[in-house]
């Protein structure tokens, strides 16, 4: 499927797979960064230790880290959101980039 969208910089109609602009060279807002942080391994630290925020940790959200470890992971409400973030593939990192299976 061709799908065009306009240049964020020129309004030119680029792929929406473009990373920037061929016209004005400006850079693509549609691609979405991907955390290098390994989805699977996040999962299973977040399932068994996650509790004690060390899957906050592990993406760099080192202030929720040290909340989740002194409120047992929000008494465990934010502990069982984030297992369902991180399943879903919603969860996102501290550069705001989602965490991907």
């Amino acid at each position: 499927m061709n799908q065009l969208t306009p240049c964020y910089g020129c309004g030119e109609q680029i792929h929406s797979s473009a990373k920037s602009c061929p016209k004005c060279g400006a850079v693509s807002k549609n691609i979405e960064e991907v955390s290098p942080t390994n989805a699977w391994l996040l999962l299973i630290v977040c399932l068994f230790i996650g509790v004690f925020g060390i899957h906050r940790f592990m993406t760099g959200q080192v202030l929720w880290g040290i909340i989740y470890l002194f409120t047992f992971g929000f008494f465990g409400i934010g502990w069982l959101m984030d297992c369902a973030l991180i399943l879903f593939g919603a969860y996102r990192d501290s550069e705001d980039r989602r965490v991907r299976f």
